[in-house]
């Protein structure tokens, strides 16, 4: 049986900071995308300037600045992944995608932990287990990128049809994100809800629905990415965690 001093449920840049400023970390995630806070979501459009503290953070910056993500408009949300893996993948950080837990069983030193992915089940023996999926509180969104005919939008319309509900300029010009507040707990619920409501919008062509809720406000663990806006500064709260006794 393998064993770890931290198993971290949930891959984002937080937990993959964590990561690599600690020894002996797994990071276990459900789906099959390292990136589950930014890009999944589809959140992290607007740009927000912000200068690495770290060594390691420079060196995502420099990435993210080699791959272009970065502009004078914004952040290019759907490159934010690729950047991740390239760093998880040069730095060796053990993540296991496409892996859920099926079992935990705890013992007075740790827990033991039965894991379900592509090899099979597998158990592991964790010292401690972060869990970042935990979410409470704030409003719930599914963010939808669509494109205007005229390179204008009428937020005026977009309000009749999805009152509440922000719009941003995503990275391409003529092309935004509207978050879409719906009231349903499941993504396919949510939407069936936006397409319902899509034909009030005629001319407005969707391009992207995200694959996971965006949360706004919502009381996160330090190791969720959702307090931050720029990704990289939830990459150095992981690293700057791992430091601290806890």
């Amino acid at each position: 049986m393998k064993k770890y001093k931290t198993l971290i449920i949930g891959s984002s840049f937080s937990s993959i900071g964590f990561a690599h400023a600690s020894e002996d970390v797994l990071i276990v995630e459900q789906t099959e995308m390292a990136d589950t806070s930014f890009y999944m979501s589809q959140r992290g459009f607007e740009k927000c300037d912000y200068t690495p503290l770290t060594d390691a953070g420079r060196e995502l910056d420099s990435i993210f600045r080699e791959r272009g993500v970065l502009n004078d408009r914004g952040q290019n949300v759907s490159a934010f992944e690729i950047c991740l893996c390239r760093f998880a993948e040069k730095h060796g950080i053990n993540i296991y995608l496409k892996c859920r837990v099926v079992e935990s069983r705890s013992d007075a030193s740790g827990t033991t932990v039965t894991l379900l992915h592509n090899g099979g089940l597998e158990d592991v023996y964790a010292e401690r287990i972060i869990d970042t999926r935990r979410l409470t509180g704030g409003k719930r969104y599914l963010a939808v990128i669509f494109d205007a005919p005229e390179r204008e939008i009428d937020r005026t319309l977009i309000e009749s049809a999805f009152p509440s509900s922000p719009v941003r300029e995503a990275f391409y010009e003529g092309r935004y994100v509207l978050y879409a507040d719906v009231d349903a707990e499941d993504i396919n619920d949510a939407k069936v809800e936006i397409y319902r409501r899509w034909h009030k919008l005629d001319g407005y062509r969707i391009l992207y629905v995200a694959h996971a809720f965006y949360y706004s406000d919502a009381e996160h663990p330090r190791l969720s990415d959702g307090h931050y806006k720029n990704p990289i500064e939830a990459f150095e709260s992981g690293i700057l965690l791992a430091g601290e006794e806890f």
